[in-house]
């Protein structure tokens, strides 16, 4: 039975490391120096603005920036719209090195930003690296199902998802007033995202392409064979792939389903208003607000704003370990004897019961601010864990949810 090894690893690490901080990095990177940046919008950037009152509080100076924040959530669909499409022309390994021209794009726009002072080039950069974080988000787990083992393949699909949250924690780490969160260090803390791809442009092309792409969609089964081999070592590959030829074999007769008859047939509308329940749930439990706004939120609560970062660092790390804590459910033989039905019911079991204890709390106890917005916090606790679930369930199949985070 194939397992882990060196060679696998090495492919794990520069498919999915270096991709997966682009999509965590830049969704928290902007959070801490929310007010430093909206301070440069105010006077620098933009024309207009009403400079007697605060930068926070500028009607101008909010719109943009709220321009600035969600357009990258738009260029996540973008580009969760186009992974099929990228996917199968450029090959998943193609696509993954193609996608850092993007992230090149976009950290010389931001980080030049403040030099030209110019708020369309911080917009069209977070637009650049929206689009590479939607790619990342379904080439990288269909890359990972299709190298891994089918033994491991659960726990491997998480390693996306984990360094997702890891790196949402180092961007408010950096974004912290007295490391890059300041008025001449935040140009540089947007263009930090150039250095992971740098490092996967060099890693990534000594790692194979996808044998099931090699041998599915281009035909080429000595190549494919070839990349088996590489990934797995001493393991035999004969078994894996005839099972491959088997799919292959299968795909040549089965109808592909196009997008109308998605909503039209029967079987096909219950696991899709199933899925589409479960996002909208998340979305719901407000975790993009605090990924997004939590500093700002608890400066609010009369929390002082180098209190405010060090809250939103717990933020960040309380998604790290919910993300730890669904790897350890997602061992073959928890997933096995529980089924990912009854992980994922758990969750909302949970969640209601989080969202009671906020209410009690801000209706009937005498809290402080920053206590209050921790209780609030662990409403959002179960959504980064929750994600891991979904991103190994259809192994074959990449998962386009960008704002799920």
């Amino acid at each position: 039975m194939a397992k882990m090894n060196p060679r696998l690893a090495f492919a794990i690490i520069s498919s999915t490391c270096w991709s997966a901080f682009q999509h965590g990095y830049n969704t928290g990177v902007i959070n801490a120096p929310q007010a430093v940046m909206s301070e440069w919008l105010q006077k620098e950037a933009l024309s207009g603005t009403n400079t007697s009152v605060s930068a926070m509080v500028d009607p101008k100076v909010t719109s943009v920036w709220s321009v600035a924040v969600s357009i990258y959530c738009a260029g996540g669909m973008i580009g969760g719209v186009i992974t099929g499409i990228i996917a199968d022309r450029f090959g998943r390994k193609g696509g993954l090195l193609l996608n850092n021209v993007l992230v090149f794009l976009a950290a010389a726009l931001q980080g030049a930003s403040k030099v030209v002072k110019s708020a369309e080039m911080l917009i069209l950069g977070r637009l650049l690296i929206g689009v590479n974080s939607g790619l990342n988000a379904g080439l990288v787990p269909l890359y990972l199902s299709e190298i891994s083992p089918v033994s491991i393949r659960g726990s491997i699909g998480t390693v996306y998802q984990l360094v997702i949250t890891v790196t949402i924690l180092l961007s408010q780490l950096l974004g912290l007033s007295s490391v890059l969160g300041t008025e001449d260090g935040w140009p540089w803390l947007l263009a930090l995202t150039a250095a992971p791809a740098v490092l996967q442009c060099l890693t990534l092309p000594l790692c194979p392409e996808s044998p099931k792409y090699l041998l599915l969609n281009q035909g080429r089964e000595l190549h494919a064979q070839r990349a088996l081999n590489w990934l797995r070592g001493d393991v035999a590959v004969h078994g894996e792939m005839e099972e491959m030829h088997q799919e292959a074999e299968k795909n040549k007769i089965s109808k592909k389903v196009t997008l109308r008859e998605l909503f039209r047939n029967r079987n096909l509308r219950l696991p899709l208003f199933i899925s589409t329940v479960v996002m909208i749930a998340q979305q719901l439990s407000g975790i993009n607000a605090i990924i997004y706004f939590s500093t700002d939120i608890f400066e609010k609560t009369h929390l002082g704003s180098d209190a405010a970062q060090y809250a939103t660092l717990d933020s960040a790390r309380l998604g790290v370990v919910s993300v730890h804590s669904a790897r350890g459910s997602l061992r073959d033989d928890v997933r096995d004897r529980s089924g990912f039905d009854t992980l994922v019911l758990g969750d909302r079991v949970i969640q209601p019961i989080i969202s009671a204890g906020r209410v009690i709390c801000r209706c009937h106890c005498q809290l402080d601010g920053q206590f209050h917005c921790r209780i609030k916090l662990l409403t959002a606790l179960a959504r980064p864990g929750e994600q891991c679930f979904r991103d190994i369930r259809g192994p074959t199949i990449p998962v386009h949810n960008f704002y799920l985070h």
